[in-house]
């Protein structure tokens, strides 16, 4: 009935000489039928985690090294709110799984900030970051919500996320509580050697009002991703994403554009060889240009 995960990453830090050990998952996890019910059964999780575990197109991507863009960038309007969908966190969750039907409620200590400028899982009382003058972070707790229905074995599935948070947000001096919520749609469908997935998400935020003083005013942002996937032969996958985040609709000329091309060749012993090329538009404002970026990965990952 019990079990666990430690997941820890050595990554550079803001000095090239230094590097960061940073704590992707250690968790404990408690899983029991219910009574009478069959395979029914409801499962508790306590530490740090990742945020959702998902199927289909709300998952990790079958040939995609990064996130999609409104999962990995913050909203933004007078300034960035550091916040990210897919951070590790600690927290407690409670799931309930009836067939292929799973939803889960989980209670989120809040966030911190890394020297990367990284969200990462606040442990204790460090988190979310507080500017001075705030009050207690600590009290600050977020609340999620994730429901899904599993269409198919290969792939197939239906899913709803919902985030609701607090945090504090320190602009030009001014430190403010932001009341934050994000809502999101997944959906993914087999079709024969085709896999086709997609997700939409919707953001709300508080901002600081330089005009009026207060911190009432709030903005919106968006952002949506497609992907088609398509299996050659058994270990070999292609795949094209196409990507777009407007981190604020208040603001014009903002919005992140990108197409990620991604394969994917899983070799019998363990050994998994991951590509993508991506190219990336990030408009800097009406006088700015837009500002591209592209770059290619390749990623050798062993599991035994």
């Amino acid at each position: 009935n019990f079990s666990s995960m430690i997941e820890m990453s050595v990554v550079p830090g803001n000095d090239a000489t230094v590097s960061e050990v940073e704590l992707e998952n250690a968790y404990v996890r408690y899983n029991d039928l219910v009574r009478g019910s069959g395979e029914d059964h409801y499962s508790i999780r306590v530490g740090v985690f990742h945020p959702w575990e998902a199927y289909g197109a709300a998952d990790r991507g079958l040939t995609n090294l990064t996130r999609p863009y409104f999962q990995s960038n913050a909203a933004n309007y007078n300034g960035s709110t550091s916040f990210v969908l897919w951070a590790d966190q600690a927290g407690a969750e409670l799931g309930y799984t009836a067939g292929k039907t799973s939803i889960r409620g989980t209670a989120f200590n809040g966030y911190a900030v890394n020297g990367n400028g990284d969200v990462t899982a606040a442990v204790g009382n460090e988190g979310p970051v507080k500017p001075t003058g705030a009050g207690g972070s600590s009290q600050l707790k977020d609340m999620q919500f994730y429901a899904q229905q599993t269409l198919t074995d290969n792939g197939g599935s239906v899913g709803v996320l919902y985030y609701d948070g607090r945090k504090y947000q320190t602009t030009a001096g001014n430190a403010f509580k932001d009341k934050f919520k994000r809502t999101s749609l997944f959906a993914s469908y087999p079709m024969d050697k085709f896999l086709a997935l997609g997700g939409w998400e919707y953001g709300k935020d508080n901002f600081w009002d330089t005009g009026a003083g207060t911190a009432n005013g709030t903005f919106k942002s968006q952002g949506y991703f497609a992907e088609l996937d398509y299996n050659a032969y058994d270990p070999l996958w292609f795949g094209i994403r196409l990507d777009q985040f407007d981190p604020s609709r208040k603001t014009p000329d903002n919005e992140i554009r990108g197409t990620t091309y991604m394969a994917n060749y899983s070799f019998d012993n363990g050994f998994q060889l991951l590509s993508q090329y991506e190219d990336k538009r990030t408009d800097k404002g009406f006088n700015s240009g837009t500002q591209k970026d592209r770059n290619f990965q390749i990623r050798g990952i062993f599991l035994w």
